[in-house]
């Protein structure tokens, strides 16, 4: 699940329906009531390539790394930053 100010991503690999795994919904906040109240938005689905393995791609993808040399899509400092939010959110 990927919250954000405008909308919240969420996926569910487990879903029966491949169609549905993905969903975007659009929730907002009604403050014109002098309060805030949360407005539910209906799912959208999103579609993605389901024919892709993501693991495959990411061990692929270091593959090519190791024989071209290239700089990773993600490398030791990101996954640093990523670690240490990881850490923060499970402190707080």
């Amino acid at each position: 699940m990927v919250v954000g100010d405008k909308a919240m991503a969420v996926f569910e690999d487990t879903h029966p329906d491949k169609e549905q795994k993905l969903r975007l919904y659009r929730h907002s906040i009604d403050r014109n009531s002098g309060r805030p109240v949360p407005v539910k938005a209906e799912a959208e689905m999103l579609p993605y390539d389901m024919a892709a393995e993501p693991l495959r791609q990411e061990c692929q993808h270091f593959l090519d790394c190791c024989t071209s040399r290239a700089n990773p899509r993600t490398d030791a400092k990101e996954a640093l930053a990523v670690l240490q939010a990881m850490i923060m959110a499970g402190k707080s």
